[in-house]
């Protein structure tokens, strides 16, 4: 199964919605990894990781969903410092805002 960008961020931040109950997401290893993270900035990093090809969104009948690309599966082989370094000041401006 494929979900969209806030059902991944509810996943990630350990939300008790009706789709992660529904669809069990509760179960996963990634469920609540990121609860320590503003929900604002975690759509930030899902949104940074769609534009540097880590994670395509598709379109959907419905709505868009979310998949694994290579570059996301092997990401330690692609991300830079300065990669992380511009999604930090991203983060940094995103809370300044």
């Amino acid at each position: 199964r494929y979900y969209g960008t806030h059902l991944l961020a509810d996943v990630l931040r350990g939300s008790q919605s009706k789709q992660v109950i529904s669809n069990k997401l509760f179960d996963i290893p990634e469920y609540n990894a990121l609860a320590i993270m503003r929900r604002d900035d975690l759509l930030l990093v899902i949104e940074w990781l769609i534009e540097k090809h880590y994670i395509l969104q598709t379109k959907h009948p419905k709505y868009p969903v979310l998949h694994p690309t290579y570059e996301g599966i092997h990401y330690s082989e692609t991300i830079t410092t300065k990669d992380l370094e511009k999604l930090c000041k991203l983060l940094h401006e995103n809370r300044i805002t």
